[in-house]
């Protein structure tokens, strides 16, 4: 997940934060922390070795 820094056209995305799967996702900006363990994979989809 990226943070916007800005907003609009003049928001950039200046950092990144890097979850487990299964993890609470918390998102200040949104004020919710969605749970991810209830979000589908892909069968035959390798993970990243970078987000």
């Amino acid at each position: 997940m990226t943070i916007p820094a800005g907003r609009g056209d003049d928001a950039d995305h200046r950092s990144q934060r890097v979850s487990r799967f299964g993890e609470p996702l918390p998102l200040e900006l949104l004020g919710i922390e969605p749970e991810t363990s209830d979000f589908a994979t892909f069968e035959g989809v390798r993970p990243h070795r970078h987000p």
